[in-house]
């Protein structure tokens, strides 16, 4: 049987990413994160959120692997995220017990299969070094998710440039509650996605860190050089799903 000791704490977190919720995880390393995107039927969604209750209890209870969910919050509200840290690929490819026990979580399985409508997984790697914490004390509520897939042969420039311009731009104008994080398994190996961690939909009234900069120093930093990496970008935004996520955080 597999413990599952490595943990991480709501709503510090890495990624996402998205890909769908995505908190911010306090580490050495670059952390090896599984996003599961799940789309269900519209008529289904009430049996899919307490299928997932019952699932988080027996995780709960089982010593599990945390996890955070997400909803979207504008767009396909049927569509749910849902993020899972892991120290490595062995961390990730070894073996575990269900946590209902083998009936019940066929049952479990079954019953969760007839509520969805589609199913997306993936794997990144978040980048420790490119991540800014929350403010002291913040409670995150929501988070936007910004998905930027770079032209073929470009994902590297466009990483080191985030790592050389962009980030220290951010530390300078105070921007906080933010992670970066790349595909590596699963999708487009020339997606990043950048999350920024939300105390209310009031914060996006807020002015963007670029206010904090100088017209010279925001020319500096996104140059047309920079701007023609991208192939296209978009942003949502999700709702954390307390009911749903839990930290095995002593």
């Amino acid at each position: 049987m597999k413990s599952n000791t490595f943990k991480f704490t709501l709503p510090i977190s890495i990624l996402a990413l998205l890909i769908g919720c995505i908190s911010t995880q306090a580490q050495d390393s670059d952390p090896l994160v599984n996003v599961r995107i799940v789309t269900v039927k519209q008529d289904h969604v009430g049996d899919w959120i307490e299928l997932q209750r019952e699932r988080v209890e027996a995780l709960k209870k089982s010593g599990g692997r945390g996890r955070s969910v997400s909803q979207v919050n504008k767009g396909n509200h049927n569509t749910f995220h849902i993020v899972t840290f892991f120290k490595d690929w062995a961390d990730y490819s070894a073996p575990s017990d269900p946590p209902m026990g083998e009936a019940a979580n066929a049952n479990w399985l079954n019953k969760i299969q007839d509520t969805i409508q589609s199913r997306r997984e993936f794997m990144v790697r978040g980048y420790a070094d490119l991540s800014l914490p929350p403010k002291a004390g913040m409670e995150v509520k929501y988070v936007t998710v910004r998905e930027t897939i770079t032209k073929q042969g470009h994902a590297n420039a466009h990483l080191a440039w985030t790592r050389e311009e962009l980030q220290p731009a951010m530390v300078k104008s105070g921007a906080h509650g933010r992670s970066i994080s790349r595909i590596v398994m699963g999708g487009n190996l020339n997606t990043f996605y950048t999350v920024r961690s939300l105390e209310s939909m009031d914060d996006l009234d807020e002015p963007g860190f670029l206010n904090a900069l100088s017209s010279e120093e925001r020319g500096k930093v996104f140059t047309n050089e920079s701007r023609e990496r991208i192939l296209e970008t978009s942003l949502i935004l999700l709702s954390i799903r307390e009911d749903l996520s839990f930290s095995n955080e002593d």
